[in-house]
């Protein structure tokens, strides 16, 4: 009897086994876009080349960006923003955290969806905030997860100090107003790793 038990706990270990492993992030199928406003209506988008995410098998989120990859589509915009904005000299990178709850995750069925309202931790510019948002997780098969941003997230730049980063950046272009509230969406893709 403990035998036929030990085998059948064995056998459910090895079926789960995908529910136990981590999720690393396929950086290639990812991204983090943001807008920014200038003279009041001209919005841009920019976005972020470089990054670097797990999810572990308890659901502990790590997302980092490397700020020095950003792309505004204009060379000397891209250097403004990494020394007058970003400082990535002093602060190189911003970090994510977030705790998902795997077992909804694992619930999912192949090529369904499933809607979350997940807590994040900026660490951005050597402030941390917390932000509210809204995901879609995909599970687009086995192996693959996609975790988009249902919605904009609307990041204030006076919560993490980059306000007179702005404004420089409003002076040297000679800018009648450059926004302070800045939308930001994700698209995440996520591949498990044993």
């Amino acid at each position: 009897m403990k035998t036929r038990h030990l085998l059948a706990i064995t056998v459910s270990l090895f079926t789960c086994s995908s529910a136990f492993a981590d999720w690393t992030l396929d950086n290639t199928n990812s991204s983090v876009n943001f807008v920014s406003t200038k003279a009041i209506d001209i919005a841009e988008l920019h976005h972020f080349l470089q990054l670097v995410g797990r999810v572990s098998d308890n659901g502990k989120a790590v997302l980092t960006i490397e700020l020095a990859s950003v792309e505004t589509g204009i060379p000397i915009r891209n250097e403004r923003m990494l020394e007058m904005l970003f400082e990535t000299r002093k602060f190189p990178l911003a970090t994510v955290r977030s705790k998902i709850d795997m077992d909804i995750v694992n619930a999912i069925a192949t090529g369904a969806s499933q809607n979350m309202a997940i807590e994040l931790e900026l660490d951005l510019h050597g402030v941390r905030v917390d932000i509210a948002a809204n995901v879609v997780v995909v599970k687009l098969d086995d192996k693959t997860l996609m975790v988009s941003s249902a919605g904009p997230v609307i990041l204030n730049a006076s919560t993490v100090e980059l306000s007179e980063g702005i404004e420089a950046l409003r002076e040297v272009a000679s800018l009648p107003s450059i926004g302070n509230a800045v939308p930001v969406s994700f698209i995440l893709t996520f591949k498990q790793t044993e």
